[in-house]
């Protein structure tokens, strides 16, 4: 009987990141889930855009899904073929690689909209009404006084 923290023997194939029939198809269902979730909120704007922006924010969407899990497989391997380990899974490696891109990816686009809010409104640019030009509003209107 197997001990519980036991690793499994190299005939087990644990995870496989380039899988079988069944893997495919369940990337492809989710694939299909992804963009029938953009349709139906597409179909559901109040304020419907047309077919050919909705077309290319989805195919935008599609293709840059699509380059991020390509590149995740490729790192994922490259990291299990490098570590020389025989235990070592790479769907650990998919995994890590995918929530440190997504952190940092939301976090780093997060900032370059803030900096691009604030050169845009120290440019004189026409920013949307919400807190980065209020503030950009509040510090002109200082300078302002401070002029008078």
């Amino acid at each position: 009987m197997p001990h519980a923290n036991s690793r499994p023997d190299s005939s087990d194939e644990g995870c496989r990141l380039l899988g079988d029939t069944f893997g495919v198809v369940v990337q492809i269902a989710l694939g299909l889930l992804a963009f029938s979730v953009l349709t139906v909120k597409y179909l559901r704007e109040r304020e419907t855009r047309d077919f050919l922006d909705w077309s290319l924010d989805t195919g935008k969407q599609a293709v840059g899904s699509t380059l991020a899990h390509g590149w995740n497989i490729l790192f994922a391997s490259a990291l299990t073929s490098r570590s020389g380990a025989s235990g070592h899974d790479p769907c650990v490696y998919y995994l890590m690689n995918f929530c440190v891109d997504t952190l940092l990816g939301c976090f780093g686009n997060y900032m370059l909209l803030r900096t691009v809010e604030v050169v845009g409104g120290l440019c004189g640019k026409v920013i949307k009404n919400n807190t980065m030009s209020r503030l950009i509003n509040i510090i002109q209107l200082e300078e302002e006084q401070e002029r008078l």
